[in-house]
């Protein structure tokens, strides 16, 4: 999937290495955004003899059909900041949201500080599977995810997969090569949170497992080989 974008981008305009960042990939079309630079040179195919950078609104005035100018609108409205990931610390709390109060009595080893624009919004861990029997009958070698955002300004803007994505690019696959998936298993209660793994690429397996408790969660999966075509690679 998401070398079929970067050789779009390549082919139709020149373009390579750039950062392309998921928007909603749980569609029947995939929708990513990336940040470019006007100044960057642009070499169109034989396809195509000119182009424009154009604003959003002037953009969408000329788009058709309906199903590019939804995605355009989608792609083109969330925020792309600079995003980082650093060991956490004690001020990492956001005592304002109980979710990251649950986060925080798990294990922190594997944690790390989400920074965007140098800011910290959040935490994020990955820990290994062999303490999740029930998660690991179909894969062996899997990872799991867990992470939350705990400043509310950034909270439904559309950030969490890229912040997935970014995290599984830079902390896990090279801790993990050839890491065959990323397991979540969110409330499924939590509807925000399931949909944002959606987005981001993950297939929904299993909305029915119970932990100690009895509290239901929905299992889903990140294949880095069916989303990038390369095992463990992102």
């Amino acid at each position: 999937m998401l070398d079929g974008a970067c050789r779009e981008l390549a082919e139709e305009a020149g373009l390579s290495g750039v950062d392309v960042r998921p928007v909603d990939l749980s569609g029947t079309w995939a929708v990513f955004a990336a940040r470019i630079d006007p100044d960057t040179p642009i070499t169109l195919d034989v396809e195509h003899d000119r182009f424009e950078w154009l604003g959003r609104e002037e953009a969408l005035a000329r788009l058709a059909p309906s199903a590019v100018v939804e995605a355009f609108q989608r792609g083109s409205k969330v925020p792309l900041p600079r995003l980082g990931f650093r060991p956490p610390t004690e001020q990492d709390a956001w005592p304002g949201c109980p979710y990251v109060r649950q986060f925080r009595t798990g294990p922190l080893d594997n944690a790390s500080t989400i920074t965007a624009d140098g800011e910290a919004i959040g935490l994020i861990r990955y820990d290994s599977t062999v303490d999740h029997p029930e998660w690991t009958d179909e894969w062996t070698g899997a990872v799991g995810l867990d992470y939350v955002i705990g400043t509310a300004a950034w909270t439904g803007r559309g950030i969490g997969p890229q912040i997935i994505w970014a995290y599984v690019r830079d902390i896990v696959v090279p801790q993990h090569p050839g890491v065959p998936g990323i397991l979540a298993a969110p409330e499924v209660s939590d509807g925000r949170a399931i949909r944002a793994l959606l987005k981001a690429g993950f297939r929904r397996l299993d909305d029915d497992m119970t932990q100690p408790g009895g509290s239901r969660h929905a299992l889903c999966v990140f294949e880095p080989a069916r989303l990038t075509g390369v095992s463990g690679a992102l």
